[in-house]
């Protein structure tokens, strides 16, 4: 509450699809559950895929794989880039996360 009517703070935003999906399961389990496949991304850079030999700026570039994930196991490696996963194409490093869960 401000006196003054100004406002400093910190807020965020949920997308809607996020958030019907936790409701969603919230009322048949009585929790959220998320995925994880256990690794750390980042972006690739123009820089970054032509060293790579890329055609295309696209992906998401695995930094690091946490030990006995399931990314570990499937053999992933720090270096990799996803460019697809259950089928449909990565564009960016925050494609990902959604189709994860």
């Amino acid at each position: 509450f401000s006196n003054t009517g100004g406002f400093m703070g910190v807020s965020f935003a949920i997308p809607i699809d996020v958030a019907m999906n936790a409701v969603q399961q919230i009322k048949t389990k009585g929790y959220v559950e998320r995925g994880m496949i256990g690794v750390y991304l980042q972006p690739v850079s123009p820089n970054t895929a032509k060293g790579l030999g890329m055609s295309r700026v696209e992906g998401a570039l695995v930094a690091s794989v946490m030990p006995d994930s399931p990314a570990a196991k499937a053999g992933i490696k720090p270096g990799d880039v996803i460019v697809a996963y259950d089928g449909k194409t990565i564009n960016s490093v925050d494609d990902l996360s959604p189709m994860v869960g």
